[in-house]
C-alpha cells in the first residue's frame, strides 16, 4: 500500500511537471517580441496559418489605402503588386514589436503570401546581423527568421518590412520593385 501511494505520488507530480512544461512553452511561443524581424516573420506565420484574420477584405488597392488613412497617423503605400502576380487580399490594423502599423497580405497565382506593414520608426532600430544592400539609393535590411525573409527600408518617417516564405531573392526583388525614395 505504501508503494501504491508513492507511484500515484509520483504520477500525479510528474503530470503537474509536465503540464507545467506546456504552459511555459506555449506562453513563450506566445511572448511578444522586441525583435522587429522575428515579429513580422511571427505576423507572416499568424496570417498563413489564419490564426489571424483580416479587418478588411479587398483585392482593391485604393479601398485598402482609403481604409488605413482613416485609421492611422501615419503615411502608408498600399503596393501594387499585380504585374507580378500577387493580389491583395486586404489588410488590419496590426503592431509589429511595439509599434502601430499598417499591414496588408497579398497572395501569388501559386498561393505564396506576402505580408507587408508599414510602421513609424526606424531602421536602426533593427538588429545588426542583417545582410545590407542599396538598390536605387536605398538601404535594405534582409533577415531570415525560420522560413521567412524579412526585407526592411525606411521611406521618410515610415519603416516599411515585406515577410514571406517565397525565395529571398524573389522577396528582395520585390522589396526592391516597390521602394521609393523619400
Amino acid at each position: 500500500s505504501g508503494r501504491v501511494v508513492f507511484r500515484r505520488r509520483m504520477a500525479i507530480g510528474l503530470g503537474v511537471a509536465a503540464a507545467a512544461a506546456v504552459v511555459t512553452a506555449v506562453l513563450l511561443l506566445r511572448k511578444p517580441t522586441s525583435d522587429l524581424p522575428t515579429a513580422a516573420a511571427q505576423d507572416l506565420q499568424s496570417i498563413s496559418s489564419g490564426s489571424a484574420s483580416l479587418e478588411l477584405r479587398t483585392v482593391d488597392t485604393k479601398e485598402m489605402q482609403k481604409w488605413l488613412d482613416a485609421r492611422l497617423d501615419f503615411p502608408t503605400r498600399v503596393f501594387d503588386f499585380g504585374m507580378m502576380r500577387y493580389q491583395l487580399l486586404g489588410g488590419r490594423i496590426d503592431e509589429v514589436a511595439g509599434h502601430r502599423s499598417a499591414l496588408f497580405v497579398y497572395r501569388h497565382a501559386s498561393g505564396a503570401l506576402v505580408v507587408c506593414q508599414m510602421y513609424r520608426g526606424r531602421t536602426d532600430e533593427l538588429p545588426r546581423e542583417a545582410e545590407r544592400r542599396t538598390h536605387d539609393g536605398i538601404d535594405f535590411f534582409i533577415y531570415q527568421r525560420g522560413p521567412a525573409t524579412t526585407v526592411f527600408w525606411q521611406e521618410g518617417s515610415v519603416v516599411c518590412v515585406l515577410a514571406s516564405a517565397i525565395p529571398r531573392e524573389e522577396a528582395v526583388s520585390l522589396a526592391f520593385a516597390k521602394a521609393i525614395k523619400v
